[in-house]
């Protein structure tokens, strides 16, 4: 599911075109993470792209930090 996430849905939205679908890409891991990488500004700064991916691997941790919680009870 997380490859899916990371690899095959900003594929898929690259390829099926359309502003809102970029902008949606843009905000994924991948999207925020080439940016920040590039140096892109278009989109968003740099820093933002870097505080995209610190958020969605926060997200991922807490995610995981609270099954972790239920399953070991």
């Amino acid at each position: 599911m997380l490859f899916l996430l990371l690899y095959g849905v900003p594929t898929v939205l690259v390829g099926l075109g359309g502003e809102t679908l970029r902008a949606v890409g843009d905000h994924l891991p991948h999207g925020a993470g080439t940016h920040a990488m590039l140096g892109d500004d278009a989109p968003y700064p740099r820093v933002v792209g870097f505080l995209i991916v610190a958020g969605w691997a926060a997200a991922g941790h807490l995610v995981g930090r609270e099954v972790l919680r239920r399953r070991d009870a």
